[in-house]
């Protein structure tokens, strides 16, 4: 089922929320995003254009899984002690998206899923694409500008997040 759908006019692709128990295709995921919880917070991360959930692309080399505990380490600094698969993005570009100089998103539709992951000690890595990492508190949400503020308010509003665990 659609529960949210929206556009960025600055990229070429429009997006949907879709609220599923099961993983879309695993050879159209291409990146992973986690919301993650730290003591009633959320950790989020700055990167050169915005601050955001921890999101990236998964390597070659690994599985969903592998990805969402490293790129948790890489980009707010924390460990994962728990995680939960709540529902997938389904990204829709205009054309063909190319990554790399050799890879290319898959066309029409590449799939990121999202989870939401309780998190603990957390410290501060070095890392070049990340500038810095806050921790937000819940009822700070809606004075704080991050991308996928509305997959978090949704989160919180049917308490997907407390029911998990």
């Amino acid at each position: 089922m659609i529960i949210l759908k929206w556009s960025w006019e600055s990229f070429e692709w429009s997006w949907e929320l879709i609220l599923d128990n099961k993983l879309p295709d695993e050879k159209l995921i291409t990146s992973v995003v986690s919301c993650c919880f730290y003591k009633d917070n959320i950790l989020l991360t700055k990167n050169s254009r915005w601050w955001e959930l921890a999101w990236w692309h998964i390597e070659e080399w690994e599985n969903i899984l592998q990805s969402l505990h490293r790129e948790v380490k890489e980009e707010v600094w924390a460990d994962i002690i728990s995680e939960k698969y709540i529902w997938y993005y389904k990204l829709k570009p205009l054309k063909a998206i190319q990554r790399k100089n050799w890879e290319y998103y898959p066309f029409p539709y590449s799939y990121i899923p999202f989870y939401i992951c309780e998190c603990d000690n957390i410290q501060k890595y070095t890392w070049e694409e990340i500038f810095d990492t806050k921790i937000l508190k819940l009822s700070e949400i809606d004075n704080f500008n991050f991308i996928n503020k509305d997959s978090v308010k949704l989160l919180l509003k049917y308490r997907l997040w407390k029911n998990s665990q």
